[in-house]
C-alpha cells in the first residue's frame, strides 16, 4: 500500500481591522511659540490645527495554506496577502505665506486623513531536511512579494522635500520623480535630457520635462539559508536579495559633477572619464566650473536627473559561520558541559551594479529635512555597513 507524499496539509484564514494612532501629540491643534518683538512678548502661529484628524484605519484579509510532505522532511508556508489602508495619515504642505512654521523638524505641513493605500502579495517560505545522517544539510527559503498601489489623495500630489518622490493616486508611493538624462552630447560635452517628447536637449531648466521613472520600494525580497553539520563541525550561510527598487545618490551631484557646484567636493573616479574633445563619446559631461545663480551647472551634469538613480537590486552574502564543537567526552574532562570555538563574517560579499551600499533606507532629502512618509532609498553620503569577522568561544558549565 502506497502512503501519500503529504504529511501536513492546513488551510487557514483571517481577516482584521487595525487602526494607528502614530501621529504624534497635539498634532490636532492650533500651536503658538512664545516671541517678542520689538522687546515686547508675543505669540507667532507654529502649527496649523487639523480639527477633522482621526485614527488610520488599515482592513486586511490573508488567506494561507501550510504543508509537510514526506513525514515533514519538507515543510512550508505559503501566504496571500490584501492590507487596504483608509483614512490615510501623510504630512502634506501647507504654503508658507500662511504663517505656519513648525520648528522641531523645521517644514510647513500638516497631518491630514488623505486617501486610501492598498498593499498586496504574497509569502513563502520553505524548509527542508536534504540530509539526516551523519552529515546533515537543511536548507530554509523565503520569498516575498509586495504590490503597493496609493488609491485615493483626491486629487493632491505628496511630494518629498526636495521633491523628488511622489504620492500620486494610482502609482506606489515613494515614485520617483525627476528629469531623464540621455548621456553627453558629443559634439560639446554638454548633458543631455529628454523632453516633453523624449527628444534630447541641453536646456535643463526651460525644456527638460519631469517624469516618473520609478520606486523605492521592492518587489521581491527573498533570503536563503543553509546549514551543514559533520562530527562536531557546523558551517550556516545566508544570502539576502532584493529585486525591483530604485536607489537614488543624492551625493553624486556633488560628488560626480565635475566641479559643476561651489561646494568643491572630492570627485569620484568616473569623472576621469569626463568629455574632452569634440567627437567623443562618453556618459560622462565635460568637467568645468560654471556656476548658474541657483550653484549648479546644468550643462556640466549638475542638475537632479535619472544619471544618479540605479537598480537597487542586490544579492548580499549577509553572514557566514563556522564553527567547532568539541566531543562530549572532552568537554566532560575540562570539567564543563560543552565548548565551541566559531568564526562569523558579516556582509561578506555584495553583488549589485549600485556604487556604494544598496542597503539603504534613510528618509532625508539632500537638504537635510525629514521628506515624510513618501520618502526612502535616498543614499547622501550614507556610511556603509561594515563587513565584519569575529572570533569567540563559548564555554557552558
Amino acid at each position: 500500500m502506497k502512503h501519500s507524499p503529504v504529511s501536513l496539509l492546513k488551510l487557514r484564514a483571517s481577516y482584521g481591522l487595525t487602526g494607528n494612532s502614530e501621529i504624534g501629540e497635539n498634532q490636532y491643534q492650533s500651536l503658538y511659540s512664545v516671541t517678542n518683538y520689538p522687546n515686547l512678548p508675543g505669540f507667532t502661529p507654529r502649527q496649523l490645527a487639523s480639527n477633522d484628524l482621526r485614527w488610520e484605519k488599515t482592513a486586511q484579509a490573508d488567506i494561507g495554506l501550510e504543508f509537510g510532505l514526506w513525514k515533514n522532511r519538507i515543510t512550508g508556508e505559503i501566504d496571500y496577502y490584501n492590507k487596504r489602508t483608509t483614512d490615510l495619515l501623510l504630512q502634506t504642505s501647507i504654503p508658507a505665506t500662511t504663517g505656519y512654521y513648525q520648528f522641531l523638524p523645521a517644514s510647513t505641513t500638516i497631518y491630514e486623513n488623505l486617501g486610501k493605500m492598498n498593499n498586496a502579495g504574497f509569502e513563502l517560505s520553505v524548509a527542508s531536511q536534504n540530509l539526516t545522517g551523519q552529515f546533515k544539510w537543511t536548507t530554509t527559503f523565503n520569498l516575498g512579494y509586495n504590490r503597493n498601489r496609493v488609491g485615493s489623495l483626491g486629487g493632491q500630489v505628496v511630494t518629498t522635500g526636495d521633491g523628488l518622490q511622489r504620492a500620486v493616486d494610482g502609482q506606489p508611493i515613494g515614485s520617483w520623480y525627476m528629469q531623464k538624462y540621455l548621456g553627453v552630447d558629443p559634439a560639446n560635452g554638454d548633458a543631455l535630457y529628454a523632453d516633453a517628447d523624449g527628444k534630447p536637449t541641453n536646456d535643463y531648466t526651460g525644456h527638460a520635462a519631469l517624469f516618473t521613472v520609478g520606486k523605492y520600494t521592492p518587489d521581491y525580497t527573498a533570503g536563503l539559508t543553509n546549514t551543514f553539520s559533520y562530527k562536531g563541525f557546523d558551517l550556516s550561510f545566508f544570502l539576502y536579495a532584493v529585486t525591483g527598487n530604485k536607489i537614488f545618490n543624492s551625493a553624486g551631484k556633488y560628488m560626480s559633477d565635475g566641479f559643476a557646484n561651489s561646494n568643491f567636493d572630492n570627485q569620484t573616479t568616473d569623472i576621469l572619464n569626463a568629455w574632452k574633445t569634440p567627437g567623443q563619446k562618453t556618459h560622462v559631461p565635460r568637467a568645468g566650473l560654471s556656476i548658474t545663480p541657483d550653484g549648479y551647472s546644468f550643462a556640466t551634469g549638475g542638475g537632479t536627473s535619472t544619471r544618479w538613480l540605479y537598480d537597487g537590486k542586490y544579492l548580499r552574502l549577509k553572514n557566514l559561520t563556522l564553527g567547532y564543537s568539541l566531543p562530549a567526552a572532552a568537554a566532560t574532562a575540562l570539567k564543563v558541559s560543552a565548548v565551541r570555538v566559531y568564526f562569523m563574517a558579516t556582509n561578506l560579499m555584495t553583488w549589485t551594479k549600485y556604487p556604494s551600499d544598496p542597503e539603504v533606507s534613510t528618509l532625508f532629502n539632500g537638504t537635510g529635512l525629514p521628506s515624510g512618509s513618501t520618502s526612502g532609498g535616498v543614499d547622501f553620503y550614507t556610511i556603509p555597513q561594515p563587513r565584519t569577522f569575529t572570533f569567540g568561544l563559548n564555554v557552558k558549565f
